[in-house]
């Protein structure tokens, strides 16, 4: 992020706090997230985005969602685990949940199986 960005963010965020209006800031990080070609700094974003909806949206589920997406750059994170079972807990996700931690799990065995077929 640039120094004119920091900045930028530092009023869009003071202005979102007076106001309440969180929304166009939650927006801007997503939209950074997913053009982020640098992967910590979209990592950021995405925890970014959660926590303004989460806290100040009241919208678990999108939430959720940012979390799911800051998980599949850094499948090594389970850091987030907790977070993302408590957010499915607060937005009845758990079906949403399911089909991911069952991808998860099939993802070793179906990596593991491909080299076998190319062996």
């Amino acid at each position: 992020m640039l120094a004119g960005d920091e900045r930028a963010e530092r009023a869009g965020q003071e202005l979102a706090a007076r106001t309440k209006e969180y929304r166009p800031l939650v927006h801007l990080y997503v939209s950074r997230a997913q053009q982020q070609p640098d992967k910590r700094a979209a990592l950021h974003d995405w925890h970014k985005a959660a926590k303004l909806y989460e806290q100040e949206l009241a919208e678990p589920l999108e939430a959720l969602e940012a979390l799911l997406r800051a998980l599949a750059l850094d499948l090594q994170n389970l850091g987030l685990l907790d977070a993302i079972d408590r957010l499915a807990v607060a937005s009845g996700a758990w079906e949403r949940l399911f089909r991911v931690y069952n991808r998860l799990v099939q993802e070793p065995k179906t990596r593991a199986e491909g080299r076998v077929a190319r062996a």
